[in-house]
């Protein structure tokens, strides 16, 4: 990306002069999780549930929380689960921001 520059520079306004400065990097993620969709009340065994991938991911942030350094914040939301609650829907979309002090 920057093969054609020779340096960069990256500037952040404060009231006050540092030459070494803790900054937040921030990572985006968006994560579909993909099933096969149902009636969750006549034909449950058909359907893959995209909804439990979302949450063994959850789970599995929620655990991994506990191994790293206080510096790093991990959060998420479902942002698509579906339409009905007696409906398995074939697509659940997760998203999780990662927040690291650098």
């Amino acid at each position: 990306m920057f093969d054609q520059y020779d340096f960069a520079i990256m500037i952040h306004l404060d009231n006050k002069n540092r030459s070494a400065v803790k900054t937040l990097c921030i990572m985006d993620l968006k994560v579909d999780f993909f099933g096969k969709s149902s009636h969750a009340a006549s034909a449950p065994w058909e359907d893959r549930n995209a909804l439990n991938g979302v949450q063994l991911f959850f789970h599995a942030v929620d655990m991994l929380r506990q191994h790293v350094t206080p510096g790093i914040m991990m959060h998420g939301i479902i942002q698509e689960g579906g339409t009905a609650a007696n409906i398995v829907p074939k697509k659940r979309q997760h998203i999780c921001i990662l927040e690291v002090i650098s």
